[in-house]
């Protein structure tokens, strides 16, 4: 449980109850450049992650309908953009 909220407010231990999308999109990205360096990553695993990450934000519903669509790791990518 303790994980799912950390994938849902990434900043939750910090003491910051809320982030804003520039705030998420870079700590998804720092997310993925992990992956890419431990050799752990698969678009299913970072589309769910993605959809953990972007809520709570106006329009984020669509944000991350749109993400969950993406045929690859870079397509995801370049929709944070």
């Amino acid at each position: 449980m303790i994980g799912r909220a950390a994938m849902q407010n990434p900043m939750i231990f910090k003491d910051k109850i809320k982030i804003g999308y520039k705030e998420r999109k870079k700590l998804f990205i720092e997310y993925v450049e992990l992956c890419r360096k431990f050799d752990v990553m698969k678009l299913s695993d970072l589309r769910i992650k993605s959809t953990q990450f972007f809520r709570e934000f106006e329009g984020s519903a669509k944000f991350r309908n749109e993400l969950f669509q993406s045929k690859t790791v870079n397509e995801l990518i370049s929709k944070l953009e």
